[in-house]
């Protein structure tokens, strides 16, 4: 007798942790749920502001301690080499996407000055990316959508020759064998081997910027989309 009641009382011991517990479970993800969908309607009230200054706007890319940058896109790629975000003439520019991406592209192209007079601006820090040693610390870029964000990783770092028939970053889509030659072409001239590679059927961001006192060059960052999700 006195084993069927020692016996009871543990089962509703286990009973009882289990019914608090998920309980507690169940609170606990209806809470994270709520926090979620406060931080997307504060994420997209934030979005829609921007958007409603500049109709051009499209989203924000991030490298978390070296860009956060407003991204804009028009009919062009040249109003804004020459205009900041709310369409004043500047003589820095704004960060843009090129004209002829849809965001569905295999390749988004971003393009930002390199700024002389101050090199913390826009992408002038995005030099920092050819040193091997900086690679871990920026080597994750974000690219927030404000109703979607887009997470890369940097793959490959170089000089693009403005004479090269060679190195065409500047394709929004790639048929398999021009993305093959594209990227052996590369691989001859990067800086260092990240570790990360573009395959067939990866999605992947260039972003470029000027040369310091080189006319003929061009700064390329190409990155792999990594992880993409509805925010």
């Amino acid at each position: 007798m006195k084993k069927f009641i020692y016996l009871f009382l543990i089962l509703i011991s286990v009973f009882s942790y289990i019914f608090f517990n998920k309980e507690e479970t169940i609170i606990l993800k209806e809470s994270i749920y709520m926090e979620r969908e406060v931080i997307k309607e504060k994420d997209l009230t934030v979005f829609n502001e921007r958007k409603s200054i500049n109709e051009d706007y499209i989203g924000e890319i991030i490298i978390e301690d070296l860009i956060n940058e407003y991204v804009v896109q028009t009919v062009d790629n040249e109003f804004y080499l020459k205009h900041d975000f709310y369409k004043n003439e500047f003589s820095q520019g704004s960060i843009f996407l090129d004209y002829r991406n849809s965001l569905d592209d295999q390749n988004l192209i971003i393009y930002g000055h390199y700024v002389y007079k101050d090199e913390t601006s826009k992408f002038s820090l995005l030099h920092l990316l050819k040193e091997e040693e900086n690679y871990e610390k920026y080597k994750n870029i974000k690219l927030d959508l404000g109703y979607e964000v887009r997470e890369y990783v940097v793959s490959k770092v170089y000089y693009y020759d403005m004479d090269s028939d060679k190195l065409i970053y500047f394709l929004t889509n790639y048929s398999n064998e021009e993305l093959n030659s594209y990227l052996n072409s590369v691989d001859e001239v990067k800086f260092y081997d990240t570790g990360v590679e573009i395959s067939i059927g990866d999605k992947f961001l260039t972003l470029q910027t000027c040369v310091r006192n080189r006319n003929d060059l061009r700064l390329i960052i190409l990155a792999k989309e990594i992880e993409k999700w509805r925010s």
